[in-house]
């Protein structure tokens, strides 16, 4: 059985998740009494960078073959998110994606749950 590109993504989506649920588990971090969970919950501690940084791409630094994984981006707008992003520096918010040709409301909203921009000041790769 050969899986799409958005199955596969869904997949390592879904792997990434439960891998990340398991270390929690394993390594305690979601114990009552440690702060752990507590912390996660108000989504204010660096954890939830690393959390989101896993199960998400960062624009700034996400390679060619992981955009193309991305649901409506093949390789030509791939290709165009990289450019762009060497011509202009670091995106600043999902949204600056609009300035892509080819990418309009409907694409930006099928790719944003699986996208984020790291805060102004992190080098890009």
């Amino acid at each position: 059985m050969q899986l799409n590109r958005q199955e596969r993504f869904a997949a390592i989506i879904v792997i990434l998740t439960l891998t990340c649920g398991l270390l929690a588990l394993v390594t305690g971090h979601n114990r009552p009494g440690t702060g752990r969970a507590e912390t996660l919950a108000d989504g204010c501690c660096e954890g939830q960078q690393e959390a989101d940084s896993f199960l998400r791409l960062d624009l700034n630094r996400a390679t060619l073959d992981e955009l193309v994984a991305l649901p409506g981006i093949g390789p030509r707008r791939a290709e165009a998110i990289v450019k762009l992003r060497q011509e202009r520096g670091q995106f600043d918010r999902i949204d600056d994606l609009l300035s892509v040709r080819g990418i309009g409301e409907k694409t930006l909203e099928l790719i944003e749950p699986y996208v984020y921009v790291s805060p102004s000041g992190t080098k890009s790769e």
